[in-house]
């Protein structure tokens, strides 16, 4: 016995899922916040020289002393605590990673918490 199979026919607007389920996502904000701006390094004595230790963080840059971070995007962990994704070049490359940094309660040391060791680094006095 031949029968005859009918098909329903479903239709999903895949656009409007997507920007339905996209605006539930926030976006990662991509300023450093300005408190953990600025230049530090691992001894006073070692501000405004430039040393393995040196570091300046800006708005939109991590910068080492032998390399330069393009901050990508910021994630605020808790008050004091920051996850930064940046694309870094130097020594002739290009890579990207992610830094986490912890800045005191008193906003005078930065530890960075990515390292083994935990770096800890002393804001030095902004140059005007």
């Amino acid at each position: 016995c031949r029968g005859k199979t009918e098909r329903a026919s479903v239709t999903v607007d895949t656009a409007m899922v997507f920007v339905a389920a996209s605006e539930d996502i926030p976006e990662p904000d991509s300023a450093v916040p300005a408190q953990f701006r600025g230049e530090w390094a691992g001894r006073p004595t070692q501000c405004g020289r430039s040393s393995e230790s040196s570091l300046t963080i800006t708005a939109d840059s991590v910068n080492f002393y032998a390399s330069r971070g393009r901050v990508l995007a910021v994630d605020v962990m808790k008050e004091r605590v920051i996850e930064v994704m940046l694309e870094s070049a130097g020594e002739g490359r290009v890579w990207r990673q992610n830094r986490q940094f912890q800045l005191s309660e008193d906003s005078a040391s930065l530890t960075d918490l990515t390292t083994e060791g935990h770096v800890v680094r002393v804001r030095c006095a902004s140059r005007l």
